[in-house]
């Protein structure tokens, strides 16, 4: 009976690793590495901003379309390098002055978050998987995280740049890792479910071929 019982608590343990483990990297683990990817876009996405704050001379210089047409090149050269989506840039007034996508130039930002965050000298950062819409209404074509770096002279917003962060390759090498680590754990669990089912069973077996021999051996006692 003891040994039945041990080998019940293992079953009852095997299921419960079997639907623990897609539970929990579904609502804890690649939540979590999301957000991670998150944070590393946005830190990497301030420094971009500072050095092209830094290279285009933003301080100095009236920050304009026209300023920051003429120096697209070097735009474009630090978005390529970088392997970049997209790189924009707004007035303090949300008006867009420049982009890598010449599509974006006549929107106009009027959004809560923008003058609430951006206005205010802080950072603002929000993720877009594949598939969804930019606030201009565009698809994305990759997963990005959009930075939004205000550019500040003083306590003064001169306006702000939107690093456009493709974490779609990074997502990909991890969605691998993360599926080989899913299958192995539950090709074990679901290993060790079968295998004490198995044992489960025979010791049933046994218990109940046990239960007939002294059945059988007490009804000859009795007889003789």
């Amino acid at each position: 009976m003891v040994k039945n019982n041990f080998l019940r608590k293992i079953l009852f343990a095997s299921l419960a690793i079997i639907i623990i483990l897609p539970t929990y990297d579904v609502l804890v683990a690649y939540p979590s590495f999301v957000n991670a990817l998150k944070e590393d876009a946005k830190d990497d996405s301030v420094r971009i901003a500072t050095l092209l704050i830094s290279l285009l001379d933003l301080k100095n210089e009236k920050f304009d379309k026209q300023s920051l047409q003429a120096k697209q090149d070097t735009i474009q050269a630090i978005k390529k390098e970088l392997n970049l989506y997209k790189i924009k840039a707004f007035s303090h007034a949300g008006e867009n002055l420049f982009s890598t996508d010449p599509d974006d130039l006549n929107h106009v930002y009027n959004s809560k978050d923008f003058f609430e965050t951006i206005a205010t000298g802080n950072v603002y950062v929000v993720y877009k998987r594949k598939g969804s819409k930019s606030l201009e209404n565009k698809v994305i074509y990759a997963d990005v995280v959009e930075t939004y770096v205000p550019i500040m002279d003083g306590e003064k917003l001169l306006g702000a740049f939107e690093i456009y962060y493709d974490i779609t390759s990074r997502k990909a090498r991890h969605n691998i890792l993360r599926n080989k680590a899913i299958i192995l754990l539950l090709a074990t669990a679901f290993g060790l479910f079968v295998l004490v089912l198995t044992t489960s069973f025979r010791a049933k077996k046994y218990m109940l071929d046990r239960d007939k021999v002294e059945n059988e051996l007490r009804e000859i006692s009795l007889t003789d």
